[in-house]
């Protein structure tokens, strides 16, 4: 029979290895984890008009390129859905939006593997003209286009990302 003998540093070393492992673990299952659940938060902002803001992601984007869809994306970490909408708008259109409303929460499962969890603001209060700029990490330009669009409209926007179940909640 084969029997190991550790001394206490050598128990103390491997100690200190699983826990070092046990950290990566936990690390690397967190990285997984998020990847699969996503937090965005979009906002539709509303013009005197009663048109609705949609910009479209350029051909180059890394999801569903060339669709129109509303100003917004990925909650950072500490930001609350609503601050990150707001971020989110002045990012991608240069509009300062405030007295946002909360309109819905959503839950997407895509390919069944990521889940996307998605909170819709509606505005009406906005400062400044529609200025699609680049991404202020990358320099890439997410969107190629912008437009106001009426309402009943929205739901027959050729290649929309758009939610049609979130439109019909609207009351413009």
């Amino acid at each position: 029979m084969f029997s190991i003998l550790l001394l206490p540093r050598q128990i103390q070393h491997l100690c200190c290895l699983i826990h070092k492992m046990k950290l990566i673990f936990e690390k690397w299952h967190k990285y997984l984890c998020e990847a699969k659940n996503k937090l965005v938060s979009s906002c539709i902002i509303i013009n005197e008009d009663g048109e609705a803001l949609v910009i479209k992601r350029s051909e180059t984007a890394n999801w569903k390129p060339l669709h129109w869809e509303f100003p917004g994306g990925i909650i950072d970490a500490g930001e609350t859905p609503k601050e990150a909408a707001i971020r989110e708008v002045k990012e991608e259109s240069n509009l300062d939006v405030s007295q946002l409303q909360f309109l819905s929460k959503e839950i997407y499962q895509i390919d069944g593997k990521e889940k996307i969890t998605k909170y819709y603001f509606v505005c009406d209060q906005f400062a400044g003209d529609v200025a699609l700029l680049p991404n202020t990490e990358t320099g890439i330009s997410e969107h190629s286009d912008h437009k106001w669009v009426p309402a009943e409209q929205l739901f027959d926007l050729p290649d929309s990302a758009i939610d049609k179940s979130v439109v019909k909640k609207l009351k413009m």
